[in-house]
């Protein structure tokens, strides 16, 4: 933030606390408090958690969302809902490279694909998102947030509920089970022997 700083001079950063810390440790969010308290950064800020009906509210006073985590395991396998849940407030998102994650913000231009874990790189595309590029990003959001309508996201199974059918290519992604002809047992082969049924 204090390099994009040099380029934009009235850039803020606000971080919100977690509405559980007794429950999950927030060790990062207290050692960027206390970098803050050490530097005197008064351009960082730190809020409290947002409930859920007052969050459209507080993302309609920020520009941009920053996401930002370490390459991981966890990160290949998940899908971060902060990401959602920024796209759904309408607001480009400048964030770490993720499976998932990539693929959403480039189908929808809705913000910009950090792939290191550079400050220098954070720091440019954060300025171009708020200065060159803000307009694009944030159409590319807003065109997100029309698209998961519920009204759109549920019409394939309105569709469906109103006129059912079957696929007919479900069958070629079915698995057939191909199992091993069992030997007869002894008892099978006793009851053929005397006539009775195989």
């Amino acid at each position: 933030m204090a390099i994009a700083r040099a380029s934009l001079a009235g850039v803020t950063l606000t971080f919100t606390t977690h509405p559980n810390p007794s429950l999950t440790p927030q060790g990062k969010l207290a050692e960027a408090m206390e970098h803050v308290r050490r530097n005197g950064y008064p351009f960082v800020r730190f809020e409290p958690w947002v409930a859920y009906e007052q969050r459209a509210a507080f993302y309609g006073r920020f520009q941009a969302a920053l996401l930002t985590f370490p390459e991981s395991i966890e990160t290949d396998l998940s899908m971060r809902t902060r990401l959602y849940d920024y796209l759904w407030g309408a607001l480009p998102v400048i964030t770490s490279a993720a499976p998932g994650t990539d693929e959403l913000l480039t189908r929808y231009g809705a913000g910009e694909i950090v792939h290191s874990a550079s400050a220098k790189d954070f720091a440019a595309a954060l300025v171009r998102v708020l200065r060159d590029d803000g307009d694009r990003t944030r159409e590319g959001a807003r065109h997100f947030v029309d698209e998961h309508q519920w009204s759109r996201a549920l019409q394939p199974l309105v569709d469906f509920i109103r006129k059912p059918h079957v696929d007919p290519q479900k069958e070629t992604f079915a698995v057939t089970l191909q199992m091993p002809e069992r030997s007869r047992s002894l008892f099978d082969r006793l009851k053929r022997r005397i006539g009775g049924s195989s």
